[in-house]
């Protein structure tokens, strides 16, 4: 397979789309459907089992959110300074987390553990669950931080996974349309994560205007369709997908930071999730990778995996 491409000839002319800014997560149902979405591309991969595997996780994510109780409200006046200097509401390097996601993780654990799952991923499990509640603190610190040994990344699996759940039950205490960019605007206004991936036409999104998808509590926000998402660059830009193969991922490069962020487009297939979709075009990561370009930002469940 090859990688072909295309260069944006003018890519200051593309007009940002006046639709909503700010899409907060669907609690109720994001889990459900990135189960089910697991569970079939699993079918036609040869990652198969351990795509299995990562649904079982996303289900029991849901158990787990659905557990947990009202979240508390935001201070207004606290949203408004944070807002004024361009800063996330519940940044991931600073926000001083609650217990719940503690007891997310525990559910989690508890949910996976009578499961099939490949034996690497049963002894982080055992692993994590023996870990003291302070050490627990200490490790999802590094996950958070992005500092990780390389045996800690099968751990890091389950504390990522329960570092989802309770940004993402944070989420929900929050008035979306009060929300605004931060700055820069490439990285997430809920927490200040770095982007998975970004999204056109995925369902609930204004049709043929570009988001950006948040790794760590899953928000949604609008961007610009020709800009570096990785850099912010509005110049050198090109797209790439591999040669006969039917695909919704393609990845923007970006000549100026030699970096590149998968673009998922959902008009062909309505049922396409961040994650799962991620995980399944590995293919494209690899060409673009040896073709010289580095990933902005990895899917937490491939590097632990």
């Amino acid at each position: 397979m090859t990688v072909k491409g295309s260069v944006v000839s003018d890519p200051t002319k593309v007009p940002v789309a006046p639709e909503v800014f700010l899409r907060l997560p669907d609690r109720a149902r994001l889990h459900a459907r990135r189960a089910a979405r697991f569970a079939k591309l699993a079918e036609a991969s040869p990652m198969g089992d351990f795509l299995r595997f990562l649904g079982q996780i996303a289900t029991a994510q849901g158990v787990a959110l659905a557990a947990l109780p009202a979240p508390p409200s935001v201070d207004a006046a606290a949203l408004g300074r944070l807002h004024d200097h361009g800063m996330p509401v519940f940044g991931r390097s600073d926000h001083r987390r609650g217990a719940e996601w503690q007891v997310a993780l525990d559910r989690i654990l508890a949910g996976l553990r009578g499961g099939a799952m490949p034996e690497a991923a049963r002894t982080a499990l055992d692993e994590v669950a023996a870990m003291s509640r302070p050490d627990r603190e200490a490790f999802a610190d590094r996950v958070l931080g992005e500092r990780l040994a390389a045996h800690e990344l099968a751990p890091a699996l389950f504390v990522g996974a329960a570092l989802q759940v309770y940004w993402i039950w944070r989420a929900g205490a929050l008035d979306a349309s009060r929300l605004v960019a931060m700055q820069p605007d490439r990285l997430c206004p809920v927490c200040g994560s770095a982007p998975l991936c970004s999204l056109i036409d995925l369902r609930g999104l204004p049709e043929r205007t570009r988001y950006l998808h948040c790794a760590l509590c899953e928000a949604d926000w609008r961007y610009i369709r020709a800009k570096c998402a990785d850099c912010g660059s509005v110049e050198g830009l090109a797209y790439h997908g591999l040669e006969g193969v039917e695909s919704p991922a393609r990845a923007e490069t970006c000549d100026a930071c030699k970096g590149y962020v998968k673009i998922l487009t959902g008009e062909k297939d309505a049922e396409i999730d961040p994650f799962a979709d991620d995980l399944a075009t590995l293919g494209l990561d690899l060409k673009v990778s040896e073709a010289g370009w580095q990933r902005a930002a990895a899917n937490p469940f491939l590097l632990a995996g």
